[in-house]
């Protein structure tokens, strides 16, 4: 009924004696008066079937009106409009006449706003409770035994959808039900819940409809009794709501922790609200500690598995807000008492590890040294920090951390680079970052390692790696993807937002950024068509660099440009806060970011080592008073530039060779290293053109032909022909050489026609290099081709898609013409 503002309900009179009683049948309702047998023609009252065949007869008659709801003998006509209404009525009293149904005129009530409809009223607002059946209740005696509260919890029951937390309310009632006199087991609490309740409904808010152009809120409570939520939208800074549930905890759920009640009134929510909420972002408002507490155990038991397989698959927001309570009009809110404080405070406890006072700092002692980087990290000495009140840490961690939401080493940093430093420094950031819910949703886990290939440079600018990241479409600029351009050696970034990827467009932007920074020696990129074609190879021959394309389906080849996609566009997506339309306003502020966040390979700021000077802080210049001449600041600028070249390029070479060699003793330590497979190795590979679960996995088998200097295999199939790609080892997986390779293979050019019953297929194959008189019927156990089979059988599925629009278009264009030719008929007699 939603968008409805007028309507009719409908009563039929004698609707069950409508029924014909069959011949046959009618004995077995006979009765006796007078010495005279009677029986019934039509249908009687009280038989135990009739009330759902008639409802089912109702609802056949009235098929195909949308504007129809009917329920045993009540009919309910709705619509938008004065003049639409008519029409409706009207159409459904034709259908009952001409079925023999009549109304009764005095119960039938015509061109209503507000219609009274199974205990409730609905009008244009919404469906709120009876009026009439409120009255009731509120003069409902207190009860007086077990079997009171039974019909009055009953009564309530009905409605508890229009009553927010009924099952806290109704709690202290519920306990006695099933006892006898209530004379001395009757207390002020007992009364004050009976009375609780009645003003709970005197006071039920109108439930809308759902409207779909506006997005959910959902808000949770839980007590050591019940749960409960609401289901509601904010439209024009006004509270919709749709629905309200609860339910009493069982006996084993209120012996759970109240983290754990809130995660299960979260859960116990969505799942309620299934219908609304899947597929959709909707605000979730809770105390959200139940969040915290699941996703910070370093062991979930099985519930809170399950519990995480159900949240993960929505999407949605957490806002801090204790309970239902605060989002509830307030005469209804009143009638709850205080929310009781959570045992334990509001301190909860994480475990991390390396969370002591002292600096990180490079395993070189830096005390007496004359190494280049100990001169490098001599300003981080904690002599020369100053610490901050307490008052004001919190506030300095956020800050940071918001910059590009940094992580707890970033956060430290950041901050050393400030000259600020306090005990504890780490934990205190470690606990900024856990409390960060964008952080927690955007971060993801590395599962697994492979074998490790350094790339290196020499100097800035000399080997750049490109790569492409996709967002939404921005309304600002049409924007669709952002070009992620990374230099090897300072792990500086340049990010420029694009309208698509084609051509001429990543040329553009790839040749404006060299025209700012210089060509490089080594361009690396992946082998799509944005980055190989015509345009990029002229680029390349003219400039004379060395074009690196990484192995198909093989992105850590590229691994520095794909970590850095990933990083800018979490950056990105954690300023959106929800906003994604404008994304590309955040991209220079995320590059400015990136670039002053100290790197982890050589512990200074990529943007410090691109340019051989520090950022300007964002800080006010108005009353700068540096009397520094021209002359002056050219000498100093000149010796910055000279200890940069002999002292800081040298100490950051050595810096990052001790780091990847550290890397590579840690990683031969905890992992175990895999030897190259020998030539000739039978092996399958994976599919990557996967696209379902009932695709094999892997496709082959193949043999190993080669190997080269990437770590990266060539193979060739049966038939000896070289696979077009290159296969990383991570792609491969060996199989036993006692699978036969079949000498008489032969190579399929396409599949023509199939026939028999699904499981026992034949296919009419086109062999390579044969003729069409060649042409066999093979059965699939023959065929090592599932490629091909899965195009074929899309094609056919295309095929018949586009013959079904084909015959439609032609049924459109018969009826258009036998319309015209009647409208031409028309005008012809009219002439």
């Amino acid at each position: 009924m939603q968008g409805a503002s007028v309507y009719t309900t409908l009563d039929l009179t004698n609707a069950f004696h409508r029924f014909k009683v069959h011949d046959r049948d009618q004995h077995k309702l006979s009765f006796t008066f007078n010495d005279i047998k009677y029986c019934f023609v039509g249908c009687p009252f009280g038989l135990k079937h009739i009330s759902e065949r008639y409802n089912a007869v109702l609802k056949r008659l009235l098929h195909g009106l949308p504007y129809v709801a009917s329920f045993v003998d009540d009919i309910v006509v709705f619509s938008k409009s004065l003049e639409e209404h008519a029409q409706h009525v009207q159409e459904v009293v034709n259908r009952l006449t001409s079925v023999n149904l009549i109304l009764n005129r005095e119960k039938c009530h015509f061109a209503q706003r507000c219609v009274y409809l199974l205990g409730y009223c609905v009008s244009a607002e919404g469906r709120a409770l009876d009026p009439r059946k409120v009255t009731n209740v509120a003069k409902w005696p207190t009860p007086k035994t077990g079997k009171d509260i039974q019909r009055f919890h009953g009564t309530a029951n009905f409605f508890c959808e229009h009553i927010p937390c009924f099952s806290n309310l109704s709690h202290p009632l519920k306990q006695l039900r099933n006892a006898g006199d209530l004379q001395d087991l009757w207390t002020s609490e007992h009364d004050q819940a009976f009375e609780n309740i009645k003003a709970a409904m005197q006071e039920a808010p109108v439930l809308s409809p759902p409207d779909l152009r506006y997005p959910f809120c959902v808000a949770t409570d839980a007590s050591k009794n019940g749960i409960g939520a609401v289901l509601y939208q904010v439209i024009n800074d006004r509270y919709h709501y749709i629905g309200f549930m609860a339910r009493s905890l069982t006996k084993s759920e209120r012996n759970y922790s109240t983290t754990k009640r809130e995660l299960l009134a979260i859960v116990y929510a969505i799942r309620k609200y299934h219908q609304f909420l899947w597929g959709k972002h909707f605000k979730l408002y809770t105390d959200h500690k139940a969040l915290v507490y699941l996703h910070t155990q370093p062991i979930a038991n099985p519930m809170m598995v399950q519990w995480l397989d159900v949240i993960c698959d929505y999407d949605f927001v957490v806002a801090h807000l204790p309970g239902v309570l605060n989002v509830l009009p307030g005469s209804l809110s009143r009638l709850f008492p205080p929310e009781e404080e959570l045992e334990g405070g509001n301190t909860g406890t994480t475990s991390s590890k390396n969370t002591d006072s002292a600096i990180s700092l490079p395993h070189d002692s830096l005390h007496g040294s004359s190494t280049p980087v100990a001169r490098l990290h001599h300003h981080y000495h904690t002599a020369d920090m100053m610490t901050p009140p307490e008052e004001e840490r919190d506030e300095l961690l956020r800050l940071s951390h918001l910059k590009g939401h940094y992580a707890a080493d970033a956060i430290v940093s950041d901050l050393h680079s400030e000259g600020i430093h306090w005990a504890n420094i780490k934990r205190d950031a470690q606990n900024i970052v856990s409390q960060c819910l964008p952080c927690q949703k955007g971060n993801i886990g590395k599962h697994g390692y492979h074998p490790l290939h350094h790339v290196t440079a020499n100097a800035p600018c000399d080997h750049w790696a490109i790569d492409l990241g996709e967002l939404p479409t921005s309304q600002t600029g049409g924007y669709t993807f952002i070009l992620v351009m990374v230099d090897i050696f300072t792990r500086y970034c340049v990010l420029r937002a694009l309208p698509d990827k084609t051509a001429p467009t990543i040329a553009r932007a790839v040749v404006s950024v060299f025209g700012d920074y210089g060509f490089p020696k080594v361009l690396q990129s992946a082998n799509g068509t944005e980055f190989v074609n015509t345009i990029i190879n002229t680029i390349t021959e003219v400039s004379g660099m060395d074009h690196r394309l990484i192995t198909p389906y093989h992105p850590r080849a590229n691994g520095v440009a794909e970590r850095w996609v990933g990083t800018v566009k979490q950056g990105i997506v954690k300023l959106l806060q929800g906003k994604s339309n404008d994304w590309d306003l955040y991209v220079p502020t995320v590059q400015l970011f990136l670039n002053s966040k100290h790197s982890p390979l050589h512990g200074s700021r990529p943007y410090s080592l691109m340019f051989a000077r520090q950022p300007n802080k964002l800080c006010d210049y108005s009353n700068d008073d540096t009397n520094v001449s021209p002359q002056q600041a050219l000498e100093l600028r000149k010796e910055d530039i000279e200890q940069f070249e002999q002292v800081v390029i040298p100490a950051i070479k050595e810096r990052m060779q001790r780091m990847r060699a550290a890397e590579k003793a840690r990683y031969d330590s905890n992992n175990r290293i895999i030897d190259p497979l020998p030539i000739g190795t039978k092996v399958v590979i994976k599919n990557v053109h996967r696209s379902g679960k009932t695709e094999p996995r892997y496709t082959g088998p193949f043999r190993i032909t080669g190997l080269n200097r990437g770590g990266v295999y060539t193979l060739a199939d049966a038939t000896g022909e070289v696979h077009p790609c290159n296969v990383p080892q991570s792609h491969i997986k060996v199989v036993s050489d006692d699978i036969p390779l079949s000498k008489d293979v032969y190579e399929v050019e396409r599949i023509l026609d199939h026939k028999g019953r699904p499981g026992h297929y034949q296919y009419l194959i086109k062999w390579k290099g044969y003729s069409e008189a060649q042409n066999t019927w093979e059965p699939q156990d023959n065929l090592n081709a599932e490629r091909l089979l899965s195009q074929y059988w899309d094609q056919r599925k295309q095929a018949q898609q586009e013959a079904k629009a084909t015959r439609a278009q032609r049924k459109r264009a018969a009826k258009n013409n036998a319309s015209a030719q009647t409208n031409n008929k028309r005008q012809r007699r009219h002439a």
